[in-house]
């Protein structure tokens, strides 16, 4: 029987994170899978590497980065690390914000074990919808020719809006992660929206606590 933990930690710069080493390693000593994501820092990916290196992948753990901050000034052409420029084509958006993120990667960072966030809340409107499908396609391509394992979208909470999912550029992206799926996926946002019930949306769209979804 498999064991799967539905519930995972999302680190950063700063905060507590003492016992998160300890949780990994229980849980990867029973054979269950954990979820570990930090944003600008390695904290907790860093020790979840070593665990996942020590048994040779034994057990499908997943570990995910994201750069949400500028480095020593520097930000991309877009001016936010969380978003593309959505002035330029997908292809050109897609290259010069894909160059910057993996300038700015860890350099202890495992790429064989980490998935890489670039993109994170995106516009949620259908007309927006085929043009961040094109751009995480090109995206996509550029971290399967580096080597990378690439998440894209990062939506907010109920989006995007209805219909998105079908435009041609996203159906484009979806197509290349079924012919990927160990190294493309989609990751999501939901939140209960509520800190006191974070069921009270049971049954809707909404029925999670804050969590990263990694859809592979």
């Amino acid at each position: 029987m498999k064991a799967f933990n539905k519930i995972g930690f999302h680190t950063s710069v700063g905060g507590n994170p003492t016992g998160i080493g300890d949780w990994m390693k229980a849980l990867d000593a029973a054979n269950i899978p954990f979820f570990i994501k930090a944003a600008d820092s390695m904290t907790g990916l860093f020790d979840a590497q070593q665990i996942m290196q020590a048994r040779s992948n034994a057990v499908p753990h997943t570990l995910v980065y994201r750069r949400s901050i500028a480095v020593n000034g520097s930000v991309p052409p877009s001016g936010n690390p969380d978003v593309p420029d959505y002035d330029k084509e997908p292809e050109a958006a897609a290259a010069e914000h894909w160059a910057w993120h993996k300038q700015h990667l860890p350099p202890e960072l495992d790429p064989k074990l980490v998935w890489i966030e670039t993109i994170n809340e995106l516009r949620k409107e259908v007309e927006w919808a085929d043009w961040i499908g094109e751009f995480a396609f090109h995206t996509g391509q550029m971290a399967l020719a580096d080597g990378y394992k690439f998440s894209a979208f990062g939506y907010s909470t109920g989006t995007p809006d209805e219909g998105a999912w079908e435009t041609n550029g996203m159906l484009h992206y979806l197509e290349l992660c079924q012919q990927h799926p160990d190294q493309l996926s989609v990751a999501l946002h939901e939140y209960s929206l509520k800190v006191n019930d974070i069921w009270f949306l049971r049954g809707s769209s909404r029925t999670l606590p804050k969590i990263v979804c990694h859809l592979r």
